[in-house]
């Protein structure tokens, strides 16, 4: 995470806040602030009551997120994804890696040695929201990494909330039946194609998939309480247990969808703490830009394969981040009369959670929501461009599904009409123009 963080320091998307501030809202407050005004990743040195710094909104941005896995450009970060799921690395076992600078296996104290905030106001407590959970599947031992939020129970003791249709679920579940705990090791700070590679929900181990983001191997040191490997770059790691036959109230936490969810959960039991000697906290805004943009990429890269093998004229597509999966954004040369209608079904189909799919002209930004808008309105002009499916699968959490999970879906086809012959006005070298170099703030 460090290289990362010293790359976003040079392009100018790194900015730090030296002033004391507290962990419980200031510290969310500043970084919501920072991302509505498309501000840049922050770094707080200064946190009350801890020595350690906290960095969050590393991925608020396209600029940045380009950054994290090496792409050109924001339209190449599906294609580097499905490149690094196509051309994966298996991970490297080391001897020693800096996140074991230090163990600790006594006094472990979560709230007093790490700066964990409290984000929304009816939160109930300190969350752990950027940790990257390692496991494995007791039967084949395959590995798998996931994002959980976790709520601070105790000094060692996290309420962790599981996907029931989850992999990491699916391994607690194995081990529950035999009344044994699941071994798991917390990641907080790997680098970012560990992150990134966490988000993408695939059947195989993202461990490989992060070594191909980045093109070379992962480097894993071994845990000292639990049979798992972690990458040995990662600021801070929590081994532990997920205990069995034990749940307790979890909750409530402001979530991705813009309410407040809470629940019943496991419970891990931190036995061991791996970190560098002066770690620093990473953290996760719930509902940011950050927190969708990592919830939607795997989305994206999955939608952007399957349509580009099936509808040659879909140029690019976009899950915006400000629609935690509900909305994609359809680039489309259309050719044939009709592509752009069977692309939007394809896309309704491919994503579950998407509830409306735009399909626009090819030369409109899809990644500019003004221009996304823009586009629709002026070409939506007849009945025959909306295509309407009630009754379908959805994301059975969002606030407008039916109890059984199930949606209305909404396809529009915004791009031109067949009889529609207006020009188009364009602007030759704007992409060439850099302000920075051009524009002086007067005396």
């Amino acid at each position: 995470m460090r290289n990362f963080l010293d790359m976003l320091a040079k392009a100018g998307e790194l900015a730090r806040v030296d002033r004391l501030v507290d962990t419980r809202f200031e510290v969310a407050a500043i970084i919501k602030k920072s991302e509505k005004e498309n501000g840049p990743a922050i770094r707080f040195d200064n946190v009350e009551g801890h020595h350690l710094p906290i960095v969050s909104g590393l991925y608020s941005s396209e600029t940045r997120t380009a950054i994290a896995i090496s792409a050109n450009t924001r339209q190449d970060i599906p294609k580097k994804i499905n490149e690094g799921m196509t051309h994966s690395i298996p991970p490297l076992k080391v001897e020693a890696g800096p996140v074991k600078e230090r163990v600790q296996t006594e006094d472990i104290n979560l709230l007093r040695d790490f700066p964990i905030p409290i984000q929304a106001e009816k939160d109930i407590g300190p969350y752990i929201t950027a940790g990257v959970v390692i496991a494995k599947d007791p039967k084949s031992r395959r590995r798998n990494l996931s994002y959980h939020r976790m709520q601070v129970k105790g000094k060692n003791r996290l309420a962790i909330c599981l996907d029931p249709h989850g992999h990491l679920s699916d391994f607690y579940g194995q081990q529950e039946e035999q009344n044994k705990p699941l071994e798991v090791a917390i990641c907080i700070g790997p680098e970012p194609a560990v992150e990134i590679a966490a988000a993408l929900r695939v059947p195989g181990d993202e461990m490989e998939i992060a070594g191909g983001l980045q093109m070379k191997a992962v480097e894993l040191v071994e845990c000292e309480t639990v049979e798992l490997q972690v990458p040995g770059e990662t600021e801070i790691v929590f081994e532990g247990n997920i205990l069995p036959k034990i749940r307790e109230k979890e909750g409530p936490i402001f979530d991705i969808i813009g309410g407040y969810g809470s629940g019943t959960a496991p419970i891990v039991e931190i036995s061991c703490v791996l970190s560098r000697e002066l770690p620093i906290y990473r953290t996760i805004l719930s509902g940011s830009m950050e927190h969708t943009r990592l919830y939607t990429l795997g989305y994206e890269a999955h939608l952007w394969r399957l349509l580009a093998e099936t509808c040659p004229g879909v140029q690019a597509v976009h899950l915006p981040p400000y629609s935690p999966g509900f909305l994609a954004v359809l680039a489309v040369r259309q050719e044939l009369v009709g592509e752009a209608k069977r692309a939007l079904l394809a896309a309704l189909a491919i994503v579950p959670n998407c509830k409306i799919a735009l399909a626009l002209e090819n030369h409109v930004d899809i990644y500019d929501p003004k221009e996304v808008l823009r586009a629709v309105s002026n070409n939506l002009k007849s009945p025959d461009q909306l295509c309407v499916l009630p009754g379908i699968q959805g994301y059975r959490k969002e606030p407008t599904s039916l109890d059984i999970g199930s949606v209305t879906k909404l396809g529009i086809d915004a791009t031109r009409l067949p009889e529609d012959k207006a020009e188009t006005g364009r602007i030759p070298g704007v992409d060439l123009v850099d302000l920075s170099r051009l524009l002086r703030k007067l005396p």
